[in-house]
Parts: structure tokens; sequence; C-alpha cells
């Protein structure tokens, strides 16, 4: 992993640490009962064929299971695959996005700001996972409330991942988060948690990120129309510019020919 992120062990450590600080307690009432969440899997278990797997991940002790069909798709065996090996297997493209995705939305619903129900709540995600044998797939991921208490804060939830395509290098990490309702009030929310949790993380500086924003939402933006915008000199814009493709080579391992494209890419993702 580049050095101005993190690992996929030190991402582990930081969720276990969210974990023992957002639910300290040892046990809590479950409100879904056990036989409702069993008869859900095994309705999932028949679409389980060459392009579909599926877990459960236990927040309280951020621990995967109810694993099935991962082996058969990916090769990694389903009764040893774990929430650091999952965090191992996500390409570095999203490897960051992922986490401060993560770690904003388990926020929220381990806390119950979003009161939860079974089901209810879907989070949707375009995540690239590496195969036993090296070769990136483009999955997409669907994460729903599997289990919560009785003050509605999320305590377990459940993954659906179909394969689409082989990854294409830059295929963004898209996020979409609905309610069975058809409010997006809730997608607003995570959204803007996930911009707010990129800047907080500085890996770009205020004003590369003026540039970067310049450049992802203004259609016709240069060095020249932003160093006139902001009241810089254009070579500034262009040391900003050189620096942010540097940067974002590292943290994400891709290759952006231009500040534009990578702004693309940032906005994409729900970073700017």
């Amino acid at each position: 992993m580049p050095k101005t992120g993190i690992t996929p062990t030190e991402a582990y450590h930081l969720f276990q640490q969210q974990a023992a600080r957002l639910l300290p307690e040892a046990g809590y009432t479950h409100m879904v009962p056990e036989i409702k969440q069993l008869e859900e899997l095994e309705l999932l278990k028949p679409t389980l064929r060459y392009d579909r797997f599926i877990f459960v991940l236990d927040l309280h002790n951020m621990r995967i299971k109810h694993v099935y069909g991962l082996e058969k798709l990916l090769g990694y065996r389903d009764k040893e695959f774990t929430l650091l090996k999952f965090l191992q297997i996500i390409h570095p493209a999203h490897f960051l996005t992922h986490n401060l995705s993560a770690t904003a939305m388990i926020e929220g619903l381990m806390r119950g700001e979003w009161p939860v129900e079974f089901i209810k709540h879907r989070y949707i995600t375009d995540i690239c996972l590496v195969h036993a044998n090296k070769t990136p797939y483009i999955f997409k991921r669907l994460g729903c409330p599997f289990q919560y208490d009785e003050k509605h804060r999320l305590l377990e939830y459940l993954n659906e991942f179909t394969l689409i395509d082989t990854y294409k290098e830059g295929a963004p990490y898209n996020i979409r988060a609905l309610h069975q309702d058809g409010s997006k009030k809730w997608e607003d929310d995570v959204k803007a948690r996930i911009n707010k949790a990129f800047s907080n993380q500085h890996l770009f500086s205020y004003r590369e990120i003026q540039v970067l924003r310049k450049f992802a939402y203004e259609e016709d933006a240069s060095a020249l129309s932003i160093s006139n915008q902001l009241g810089i000199e254009k070579s500034t814009v262009e040391k900003f510019n050189k620096r942010c493709l540097q940067k974002a080579s590292e943290l994400f391992h891709v290759k952006f020919n231009t500040t534009k494209e990578l702004a693309a890419f940032l906005r994409s993702q729900q970073l700017l």
C-alpha cells in the first residue's frame, strides 16, 4: 500500500477499535430472530452459481460468517475467509475509498443515527476484488442490515457480490445508498460523510483540493482559468497538478494522464 495510505492490517485494527468504541457491551438484544436470518440465507443459496457469493459481517466482533460461493468464484476457502483477508484482496485502486466509506457508514449505523431495519437499507458499490490467481474482477456489492438491537443500531450486515467484469484500470468505486421506501436522503447523508472523511485525511492540501474540484466540476477548466479564479500563478497550478498526479499514483495504483482525469475519478468515487 502507498505510504500516504494504510495497510490492510492497519485498516483491520482500526475497524476493531471502532467496534470496541461503538459497541462495547458483551451482549445485545437481537431484534431479528435467527430463524428469519437463516431463511433469508437459504433463499439466497440457490442463486449462488458461477457469478455470485455472499457473507455476513458481525460488526461487534468484526468477524465474517456465513460465507457461501466464494471459493468457487474467487478461489479462497469459504471456511477460512476472514475480514482481514477481505481487506487484503480489495484492489489498491478501491482500497482507500472502501475504507473511508466503510468507516463513515459504520460510524452512523452502529450509533443508530440511521435507524435500520432488516434488509431495508441498501448500500451498493462497484468494488474490485483480486482472485487467488491474481486476476482483478469488478463486483457489484449489495450490503443490507441483517441484525440490529432495540436501539436500531446495526450489529450485522449481509453482503451479496455479483461478478460484473474483469477490472479495467481507472474503473471507479461507484457508491449508491438506497432505502426500501425510495428515499434518497440516506444516500445524500452517506456521500456527504464520505466526502468529509476524505477531506479530513489531508491526503491532498487545501489548495490541491480546490484545484481538483475546479477540474471535476468545471467542464472547460484549465491551468490558466483556475489560476485566474484562485488568484495564483499558472505555474503554481501546474505544480499542484504534478503533485496531485504523483500522490494519486501512490494512493490508487492508477496512472492518470491529466489532473482532469484524476478529478473525474475522485468525483465518481464521491471523494470530491
